[in-house]
């Protein structure tokens, strides 16, 4: 087997980088375990970049937080900024390896599509996983597609957690859709089903967001209570039965609890705000 080309190689760069980025990523990805410290020199050095221009790009990162000085050493090393936007990403990732094998297996039992949803700061909900049954006829999505901030079920478990300031501000913002004759579009009627959704632990979904559509949804939640995300069934309602229903409601909510567990949670279900994801 032959080694792989290098990144330099015009083989493997893409026409279209940025230049400035292209440097400020390669300055980036110079800090290793063994050189967490650079001074302008030793980049330029290094990346056969410009002395100046190192200096402009260590000086952009630091400004944003990516590096910081050490006034010490006058050397620069990797900043707060790095580590927050590695939270966020590790946290997306416990979350989609800790819900995959239940969305699987809700899949597989139900025969029927298990989707996992994350309540954005643009106030939609972002499909981040999910798994269609196969051999089926069985409703299709795909990961990255954005659902209206009321649609169905999903829209009632992110909206459950929201503080009445909130809610009320963001129904005052953007409404109710009616995105069928089923869909709950009076205000004071939908904030009962929020009391229902809370008090139930799932939501409930009959034809409120497609027509002959049906869905069950409920919380996952991390350590403080935070929804951080959703975990949804949904089937076509000629293929979800009445007890097949029941069963998801018991279902659904035992995998969202494992699931927090996995993620710290120490109380289930809990409604204690939405975690906005910013995609």
């Amino acid at each position: 087997m032959s080694a792989p080309a290098s990144p330099d190689t015009k083989a493997t760069t893409p026409v279209h980088l940025v230049p400035a980025v292209e440097r400020a990523a390669r300055i980036l990805l110079a800090f290793d375990s063994g050189h967490t410290e650079y001074g302008v020199t030793e980049l330029s050095r290094l990346l056969q970049i410009n002395k100046s221009t190192v200096y402009d790009i260590l000086n952009t990162l630091a400004h944003f937080g990516f590096l910081e000085r050490n006034e010490a050493t006058k050397k620069y090393r990797l900043g707060p900024a790095l580590l927050q936007l590695g939270h966020l990403v590790q946290a997306r990732t416990d979350l989609r390896e800790a819900a995959r094998p239940f969305l699987r297996a809700l899949a597989d039992e139900f025969g029927q599509t298990a989707i996992l949803g994350q309540f954005t700061a643009e106030h939609d909900i972002l499909t981040v996983d999910a798994v269609v049954p196969e051999g089926t006829l069985s409703i299709s999505t795909s990961v990255g597609r954005r659902l209206p901030h009321s649609a169905g079920a999903f829209g009632k478990v992110f909206h459950a957690a929201l503080p009445l300031e909130e809610l009320d501000a963001l129904l005052a913002h953007q409404g109710l859709r009616a995105f069928t004759d089923y869909t709950i579009v009076d205000v004071a009627a939908y904030k009962r089903e929020l009391v229902k959704v809370r008090t139930l632990g799932y939501a409930l979904d009959r034809e409120e967001y497609l027509e002959g559509v049906c869905a069950v949804a409920a919380p996952i939640v991390d350590r403080d209570g935070h929804v951080v995300a959703s975990l949804c069934v949904v089937g076509f309602c000629s293929q979800v039965d009445g007890e097949t229903f029941t069963r998801l409601t018991r279902a659904i909510p035992d995998a969202c609890r494992a699931i927090s567990v996995q993620l710290g949670a120490i109380r289930y279900p809990a409604w204690n705000g939405a975690l906005r994801v910013t995609v």
